[in-house]
């Protein structure tokens, strides 16, 4: 009976949240399209600007205008997809491929 209720309580909940969630989307749709449209020169050749995304996001470049606060959030940056993909290590202890074991015992 407790597992109905607190089932039934965690979908409200995640109602709730995806409609907020699809709310918020389209506000800000909403708020983009009473812009002007884009001009022809602004979308530009497109491989030049996804080089030059790629470059400024994995090289920091602008970051680095302050050498230790840049290279020290590159690291952090770098560190968020690392920390999150699974290991050999917990895959072998776990026997799972998931970042977080759901028993703290070793079979």
């Amino acid at each position: 009976m407790l597992y109905m209720i607190l089932g039934i309580i965690t979908t409200a909940f995640a109602v709730v949240g995806a409609a907020v969630f699809a709310f918020g989307i389209r506000h800000m749709v909403r708020t983009v399209s009473v812009g002007r449209p884009v001009e022809p020169e602004r979308k530009g050749p497109f491989g030049q600007r996804l080089t030059t995304t790629v470059i400024e996001t994995l090289g920091h470049t602008r970051m680095l205008k302050w050498r230790w606060i840049g290279v020290a959030h590159w690291f952090i940056m770098v560190s968020f997809p690392l920390w999150c993909s699974p290991s050999p290590r917990r895959t072998e202890r776990c026997g799972t491929r998931t970042s977080i074991c759901r028993s703290s015992t070793t079979g």
